[in-house]
């Protein structure tokens, strides 16, 4: 039977999931999190130590999915953004060799020119 040789708590926790070897013997239960086909699961299972062998699932992980959510909003927003002030330097930059004010736009722009 495999046993760990060093000294470790009763489980070792990261950011990725847990690993505990002490829940069962001669067992490890393991939590693991990770992006599976674009879905972001969670791998619940437990391996026999001693035949490699075990049992496990794969779940929604709905906490980890707003997070990637909320970053791939945000490398949204940061992309629209740069294409705005891309967009924005040449019409400012042909604006001014035409000689057209900000007051100018504004104007055009409530009368839909």
């Amino acid at each position: 039977m495999f046993t760990p040789n060093m000294p470790i708590p009763s489980y070792h926790q990261s950011a990725n999931g847990t690993c505990n070897f002490e829940k069962e013997r001669g067992m490890v239960h393991i939590l693991s999190h990770f992006i599976m086909n674009g879905v972001c699961v969670r791998w619940k299972g437990r391996i026999d130590l001693d035949k490699l062998d075990g049992i496990g699932c794969l779940e929604f992980d709905e906490e980890r999915a707003m997070i990637e959510n909320r970053m791939l909003q945000e490398q949204i927003e940061r992309y629209n953004d740069r294409i705005r002030e891309y967009q924005d330097k040449p019409r400012a930059y042909r604006n001014q060799e035409r000689g057209v004010t900000d007051s100018d736009l504004d104007v055009k722009r409530r009368l839909n020119y």
